[in-house]
């Protein structure tokens, strides 16, 4: 406030200086009248006299430019005044063609690296405390406002669409191929051998064997000798005893599976691999699997699902901002580490620089014009006093020096024409 007030001060103080040496030159002449017909006198008043014209010629000068001298309408006078539309115009035409000129900002803007001296200035902001809380509330900014439903809606639709146009057949092929290649065949067959040995132990697997042998033996119907075998074989062996032989005979075949090579783990595994390869032309099965993609969102209750879910990430990433590492730990250093790579990325900057540059240029070249309108209408908002007084306060001192020179100069000039006519006269 200081400084503008000071500025405002300097104008007035060079208009003082100028009468103040307007008047010296009057006085002085004045001062020298008494004393003209002396050398020393006529010498001096010369000066004083060729002074005072000077200073009068130059101070009319000067505020022939603003307004008419002494209110005389005198011609040629008040230029600025009368030829404001001309003045109006050279301005305009001044900054946009030479101070502002589309080329010459085009040249400038050609100069500069901005993406570089963009991205050190972001590197340096990131760490700021400034900077780390700005980028936790626009966190979480975004993060409450996120539209979990509307997310969420467009997932599953994207899975819906997916599902419908997945091929079944593919997708079965796909998978056999996947279980073939990585050997998944055999621990699932080593996942039910366990459940069978689990089962098999069992007493109660026990009884029901024997139950089940039991039951076959004496369905069996023979006559003669062979009935009365069979009842003696069948009081010889309870049920029970036969479940026991039954079951041992079971966990040691179970327990055969289990090897590897042994002959029956290995023509089980064929099986199940001739079983396996068999469904990528089971039409059925291409049916079902194709129907069950399409139902499973539903039954799934997807979107519901993928609501409850995204909400559940957002609260948990807004309560991790707030007060958990999540700022410090991962999205500062993600910033930072992300600035970067890009500032190394020497091709990357290349290109946007010449992005930056290039819709930068667009832009001047489509407002240039703007900024002469800008400035007449800066002007045209001025009356002619107020524009008098802006222009004396900007240049006045210059204006007003003029003046100062004008007096001293035509001061020395009369002192030095005054001095040659001395020597030449006498």
């Amino acid at each position: 406030m200081q400084e503008l007030q000071s500025r405002e001060k300097k104008p007035k103080e060079t208009k003082h200086i100028a009468t103040v040496s307007l008047g010296v030159m009057g006085a002085g002449f004045l001062a020298t009248l008494p004393f003209a017909p002396h050398t020393a006198g006529a010498f001096l008043q010369s000066g004083f006299e060729a002074g005072l014209v000077g200073g009068l010629a130059d101070w009319f000068a000067v505020t022939a430019l603003f307004r008419h001298p002494l209110g005389i309408k005198i011609p040629h006078t008040a230029l600025l005044p009368n030829n404001r539309a001309q003045m109006t115009k050279a301005v305009v035409s001044a900054v946009e063609d030479n101070l502002l000129g589309k080329e010459s900002i085009a040249l400038r803007i050609g100069q500069m690296r901005l993406v570089e001296t963009m991205l050190v200035k972001a590197e340096e902001a990131l760490r700021s405390e400034g900077a780390r809380e700005a980028v936790r509330s626009a966190c979480r900014y975004a993060l409450e406002r996120l539209p979990a439903e509307q997310i969420a809606a467009f997932a599953s639709q994207q899975i819906r669409q997916a599902a419908g146009k997945m091929d079944p057949a593919a997708a079965v092929g796909l998978a056999v191929d996947q279980v073939l290649s990585h050997g998944y065949e055999e621990p699932a067959i080593d996942f039910l051998i366990d459940r069978a040995e689990r089962w098999a132990v069992r007493a109660e697997t026990r009884r029901l064997l024997g139950e089940i042998a039991e039951g076959v033996i004496q369905g069996i119907e023979m006559n003669g000798l062979m009935a009365f075998a069979k009842n003696a074989f069948l009081g010889f062996l309870s049920g029970d005893k036969l479940g026991g032989m039954l079951q041992h005979a079971l966990l040691d075949n179970l327990a055969a599976l289990r090897l590897p090579g042994h002959r029956n783990r290995a023509g089980l595994l064929d099986i199940v691999r001739r079983e396996l390869a068999g469904l990528k032309d089971n039409e059925r099965l291409h049916e079902a699997v194709g129907n069950l993609a399409r139902q499973l969102p539903d039954r799934l209750r997807l979107e519901e699902r993928l609501t409850a879910m995204i909400e559940s990430w957002r609260d948990r990433l807004l309560e991790q901002l707030q007060e958990g590492p999540l700022l410090d730990e991962t999205v500062m250093p993600l910033l930072e580490e992300g600035v970067r790579r890009l500032r190394s990325d020497e091709d990357t900057v290349r290109k946007l620089e010449e992005w930056l540059k290039a819709q930068i240029t667009e832009f001047v070249e489509r407002n240039h014009s703007k900024i002469g309108a800008l400035v007449r209408e800066n002007i045209d908002k001025m009356d002619n006093a107020t524009l008098i007084e802006f222009i004396e306060n900007k240049v006045g001192k210059d204006l007003q020096w003029i003046r100062v020179n004008g007096a001293v100069c035509g001061f020395i000039i009369g002192l030095a024409l005054e001095g040659v006519r001395m020597l030449f006269g006498h």
